[in-house]
């Protein structure tokens, strides 16, 4: 299968530390006339993407696609997606966040001036193969896209969410989305395009917070841990409640 190299956005503006935009949703509908007997997709994410067929998310893991500089590697993510093709209807549903594309927290090694920085995008392929039916299906204008509940997001300073801004069945066929917007067209990145082989990143356990102290601008979590870095076999509690890393 050909890269995708026809990369779309929901549009130019771009998430600044101080000026908010929405992470994008987008979806696409489809139609299969016969029982499906094959499936792929090539999808590329700039920023970090979340890829959903039917309503089931199929992501291979968190903070997909494996991360470069999109001037030098462009890294595709490639799926089988016939354990979820169904005659008849079929969405395609992608939720698109910031990622390295635009890390407005990234100043520390610079990412906030990134030569390459601007509002996220993707790109993908879709062939499929049904009873005397062949479908090729790229990222184009004619991708639905609207805003979803994540209404800020960064690699290092995490989302805000708001449920009141949720979507049910926004990736589901039957979604009514006469309302959202056509996506544009974007600029594709200069790097040489390369299936991604890295395991992907997963979700090993969840934490919950210890106590929660209100401050005048919000809410103080304490999980208990020192999450940033890697503890040590043996790691020593602070004072604090923190574990104290060893590397």
């Amino acid at each position: 299968m050909e890269f995708p190299v026809s990369f779309i956005s929901a549009g130019e503006a771009s998430s600044t530390l101080t000026e908010y935009v929405p992470a994008p949703y987008f979806r696409k509908g489809f139609t299969l006339g016969g029982k499906p007997q094959s499936g792929e997709l090539l999808i590329c994410g700039l920023g970090f993407y979340e890829l959903f067929i039917n309503g089931t998310k199929i992501t291979k893991g968190a903070l997909a696609p494996y991360i470069s500089a999109p001037t030098d590697l462009v890294y595709y993510d490639k799926y089988d997606l016939m354990p979820y093709l169904q005659q008849g209807e079929n969405v395609l549903g992608v939720l698109l966040g910031n990622g390295f594309q635009n890390n407005p927290g990234g100043y520390v090694w610079n990412f906030d001036k990134a030569v390459w920085r601007g509002s996220p995008r993707f790109a993908l392929r879709l062939e499929a193969q049904a009873e005397q039916e062949k479908l090729e299906l790229v990222s184009d204008q004619s991708f639905k896209t609207a805003p979803s509940p994540i209404y800020n997001d960064d690699y290092r300073n995490g989302e805000y969410y708001d449920a009141r801004l949720e979507l049910p069945g926004w990736n589901e066929v039957g979604f009514d989305d006469s309302g959202w917007k056509n996506a544009q067209r974007a600029q594709a990145p200069t790097g040489t395009p390369r299936i991604c082989e890295a395991e992907p990143i997963v979700v090993a356990r969840e934490i919950s917070p210890v106590s929660v102290t209100m401050q005048e601008d919000g809410a103080l979590y304490d999980f208990g841990v020192n999450t940033a870095g890697l503890s040590s076999e043996n790691p020593r509690k602070s004072r604090a409640g923190f574990v104290t890393v060893s590397w």
